[in-house]
């Protein structure tokens, strides 16, 4: 969810985004209000799991990031671009990611994201579809070998 996280109030338009670089806070209500920038109908398209569709399943999701120890996210916007009806618009970029296992050992990825916008009557920017995949190459043994 780049740039429009950094300044809602100032409704920005995506194609200032590119370029932006931001992170999650883990401070009390930043589930609630990194669930508040998708849509009702929005979805979450996550790696290796099930589709999370509509503001609960989105909620559970996001909200079990959350909860791991030293959860950790930042990301990096480079494309942003926006339909000439100015209804819908894009971000693609990179990101970084870290959270503790259960015996303490960080865990790190990075990778790329695409998230797909829907811009409100009042001029806010919504996520309609937020997705994203890792970088790094695959376990052996893994489900997809």
């Amino acid at each position: 969810m780049p740039c429009a996280i950094l300044h809602p109030a100032l409704r920005l338009d995506l194609r200032r985004c590119r370029g932006a670089g931001v992170g999650i806070e883990r401070d009390q209500g930043a589930r609630e209000k990194s669930v508040a920038f998708f849509d009702n109908d929005g979805s979450v398209l996550p790696s290796n799991a099930r589709i999370a569709t509509e503001k609960d399943a989105v909620t559970k999701l996001i909200g079990s990031a959350f909860a791991t120890p030293d959860y950790t996210l930042s990301w990096h916007a480079n494309k942003v671009g926006v339909a000439r009806s100015g209804e819908l618009g894009y971000t693609s970029g990179t990101y970084d990611f870290s959270i503790k296992d259960a015996s303490g050992k960080t865990i790190s990825d990075k990778g790329k994201y695409l998230t797909v916008w829907k811009k409100e009557a009042d001029g806010s920017w919504k996520v309609l579809l937020d997705t994203y995949n890792s970088d790094l190459p695959h376990a052996p043994n893994s489900p997809h070998d």
